[in-house]
């Protein structure tokens, strides 16, 4: 079970009417990253890789999301991460029609449509016989993964 929810806060719920007892803060994934004591996980990461964007073998990065819904509450995150570099290209993953929609409704809210356009390769990836991924070609591989 996954317990964690959106801030009720943000411009995009202002048409919602929704008092939570301040003791459910603690499962807005904002309050849980303070907590728990990620941020500083999430700050070193967005470090390390601007420093590797300065230094890269690669003369762009190439982000592989599998198995992520790139839902509204981690759209912070994500954003920071994926528009570190604007020349990173963003590979999806994903098993059938429905959740391909709902993918490229997420990425569009997180990047915006013109990045989605240029950066973003949607992959289906489903073995139907063993309802597992496919293996990756040796071309998709890249030294980060969101899962």
């Amino acid at each position: 079970m996954v317990l964690g929810t959106h801030s009720f806060n943000s411009p995009e719920y202002k048409d919602i009417q929704c008092d939570i007892p301040v003791c459910f803060n603690i499962f807005q994934k904002h309050n849980q990253r303070h907590k728990y004591g990620t941020i500083e996980s999430f700050q070193n990461l967005i470090r390390e890789l601007f420093v590797s964007k300065e230094n890269s073998k690669w003369d762009f990065p190439y982000f592989h999301v599998i198995g992520h819904s790139l839902d509204r509450t981690d759209y912070s995150i994500l954003k920071n991460i994926f528009n570190i570099n604007k020349m990173a290209i963003i590979n999806i993953y994903y098993h059938d029609e429905l959740s391909q929609k709902k993918l490229i409704d997420n990425i569009t809210n997180i990047i915006g449509e013109d990045d989605v356009t240029s950066r973003v390769r949607f992959i289906h990836q489903h073995n139907e016989k063993r309802s597992i991924l496919k293996n990756l070609k040796e071309t998709d591989y890249s030294p980060l993964l969101i899962t």
